[in-house]
């Protein structure tokens, strides 16, 4: 698979600049659980947005409710981190919500909070989703936040050792670099020989400005691309990003009956750089 989401730093980026709280009173569809990474923001006078330091990878449940098969309240809830990581929206509160062929758009009544979900389908996902979210527009201090979620596979299920396998995908994030603040995109491949050790590559990465006055993608691959290697366990893995000039790490999962995808989350940090983003793959 490539990633072909290069809608998505667009429409994250029409979220973030549009000037509440989105609550509704739907009726929630059954969550689905994952891991979430969040920070904090900080919009000055001047409508530049500040990204800090990403969080460590916390659970998120998210719950999607459709309406004849179309989408019409949401709720990402990465609380256990973060208080203020909770965003609703519901159409029959004034939200709404847009469906393009490859992402899932709600914002709240006065725009003030956004989320971007990719539709699972349109990517071959059978088993999983990500997506990305924001209360930050138009108060000094906010949040946006990262989710991978789905149906995780059982340990029980998890294939023996020995067994290869390799995952392909992309990734949404954000991140500031050297002072700008961006919404990212990436390709993505997860490799295992053995089901034991593992390795994720991050490259291709794409940002679109998100601060005041700024358009256009921006080719930030020679700082933001990045590999890592780990090793599984259970039905996870835990990766260090061992790329010069980056420091952090990727907490997968594999989703599915037998495994047949992965997603997760990852963080890193360099001179300048607090990066942060959600990620799907499969084989």
């Amino acid at each position: 698979m490539t990633h072909g989401l290069k809608t998505f730093a667009a429409l994250a980026a029409t979220g973030l600049l549009m000037a509440c709280d989105g609550s509704g009173g739907a009726d929630f569809g059954s969550p689905l659980g994952g891991r979430a990474v969040t920070t904090a923001t900080v919009v000055d006078s001047s409508g530049n947005l500040s990204i800090g330091s990403p969080s460590s990878s916390n659970p998120v449940t998210v719950s999607l409710s459709t309406d004849d098969g179309r989408p019409v309240a949401l709720e990402i809830d990465a609380s256990s981190n973060n208080p203020s990581s909770v965003v609703r929206f519901d159409v029959a509160q004034g939200d709404t919500v847009q469906v393009g062929p490859l992402t899932t758009t709600f914002r709240s009544q006065d725009g003030r909070e956004f989320a971007v979900i990719v539709n699972p389908e349109a990517v071959g996902f059978e088993h999983q989703s990500l997506g990305a979210w924001g209360n930050t527009i138009a108060v000094s201090n906010g949040t946006l936040g990262v989710a991978s979620y789905g149906d995780t596979t059982p340990s029980a299920s998890i294939p023996a050792e020995g067994t290869s396998a390799s995952y392909s995908g992309l990734s949404l994030g954000f991140a500031e670099v050297g002072g700008t603040s961006f919404a990212t995109e990436s390709g993505v491949q997860v490799n295992t020989p053995d089901f034991k050790s593992v390795t994720m590559v991050s490259t291709g990465t794409i940002g679109s400005p998100l601060n005041a006055g700024s358009s256009g993608a921006v080719d930030l691959s020679s700082s933001l691309d990045f590999g890592s290697t780990g090793t599984i366990s259970g039905n996870g893995f835990q990766t260090t990003i061992n790329t010069t000039g980056l420091t952090g790490s990727v907490d997968g999962r594999f989703y599915g009956p037998d495994a047949e995808e992965v997603g997760g989350t990852f963080r890193a940090t360099g001179s300048g750089i607090n990066y942060f983003g959600a990620f799907g793959a499969n084989q």
